[in-house]
């Protein structure tokens, strides 16, 4: 009810990385409208592209032209959306959402769900949380199963051929979401510990939370 009357407002935050000081906000804030900013890529130019929940499931853009925050895409394609990641060439921007990964063609806009094998889920329970392009494959986060999952592409990058399993279950995950590659080797928050806390929103106590921890995986491929 709260959230139908006030609202939820969202917002990206720009930093020089320099002295720490904050440079521009950009809010979506509006009476009755609930906004959440999941993840965000930054391409070669400097313009950010980041996922966004709620009101309505799209995509946004910061071009680095004008450091304004617009709607980029919005499509029925696309629900709840979460990672996301650019190709090498940055030709295709890939998004992670609950019905499974969604392939955007730059160059005009198009949006099409991401062909997979039989067999492989990557949606509702098995969906994907945090997204890395890595020489011709994603690499991607799957929080509900605790699992890292490298998901090979094709030549058009349209398609998953196969996946090879990264990491499963590794005993410090509490709810693994996002990471960084550096190099071959992909690092990750194991347990960001969304559920620890009680009915009335509180924290769990000292004494049953743990400090946050991140792991990493070599990649061979």
């Amino acid at each position: 009810m709260k959230d139908e009357e006030q609202g939820r407002p969202a917002g990206i935050f720009k930093f020089n990385l320099d002295n720490g000081k904050l440079i521009k906000k950009f809010l979506l804030d509006a009476p009755g409208e609930v906004h959440f900013f999941n993840d965000l890529v930054v391409n070669s130019a400097g313009d950010v592209f980041i996922s966004h929940m709620f009101s309505e499931s799209s995509i946004y853009k910061i071009s680095n032209d004008n450091d304004q925050l617009a709607i980029l895409y919005s499509s029925d394609i696309i629900k709840y959306p979460n990672g996301i990641t650019l190709s090498d060439d940055e030709s295709k921007l890939y998004v992670a959402h609950s019905e499974g990964i969604a392939v955007v063609d730059i160059s005009n806009g198009k949006i099409s769900p991401i062909q997979i094998p039989e067999g492989l889920k990557i949606s509702h329970r098995e969906s994907i949380d945090g997204l890395y392009y890595f020489n011709n494959s994603l690499i991607g986060i799957q929080p509900d199963i605790r699992t890292v999952q490298q998901f090979h592409l094709d030549s058009t990058g349209t398609s998953i051929l196969k996946s090879t399993l990264l990491e499963v279950n590794h005993p410090m995950m509490n709810n693994p979401t996002t990471g960084e590659l550096v190099d071959d080797t992909f690092y990750y928050i194991a347990n960001a510990q969304f559920g620890s806390f009680n009915e009335d929103g509180s924290l769990f106590s000292i004494e049953r939370l743990y400090e946050p921890t991140i792991l990493k995986v070599k990649i061979n491929d």
